[in-house]
């Protein structure tokens, strides 16, 4: 009955079904019905997915980003930018004070891309949004390349 209905006249059903809301409701009722019925599905069939075993391995900075030379560098493109995201359009500026205000000294070519490690013309100054942004967007390019 309720599989012949959705095949045989699903416009009429419909068209009655968006006259009113308590009509629609019915209708959805019918459709998951019969969506229901064929998958003739058991919760005893469904597993649910084990992600105990899948652990991450722990974030570990490089370590070159604790050296003094890095810390210089980092010192200088912030202060370059006068502590102001670099992000087109942005301009967001950082301050120590304010939590979640952190700035960035981030690399334009990548180190794992052959990036200047200690160039400032190779830093810019981001907002955590934006370094966020583009660092994703930096890994998923080099994903694509292989």
């Amino acid at each position: 009955m309720i599989s012949g209905l959705l095949t045989l006249a699903p416009n009429t059903v419909l068209e009655q079904a968006v006259e009113s809301p308590l009509n629609f409701i019915h209708y959805l009722s019918i459709v998951f019905a019969s969506i229901l019925m064929r998958l003739r599905c058991t919760p005893s069939m469904l597993r649910l997915a084990d992600i105990s075993a899948v652990r991450l391995p722990p974030k570990v900075a490089a370590p070159i980003y604790s050296t003094a030379a890095f810390k210089a560098w980092r010192t200088a493109v912030i202060e370059r930018a006068n502590n102001r995201c670099e992000w087109k359009g942005c301009g967001v500026m950082g301050s120590p004070m304010v939590t979640g205000s952190r700035m960035f000294a981030d690399h334009i070519v990548e180190l794992k891309d052959g990036g200047a490690p200690f160039d400032p013309a190779n830093g810019q100054c981001l907002c955590g949004k934006h370094h966020s942004l583009k660092t994703i967007a930096e890994r998923s390019k080099r994903l694509a390349r292989g």
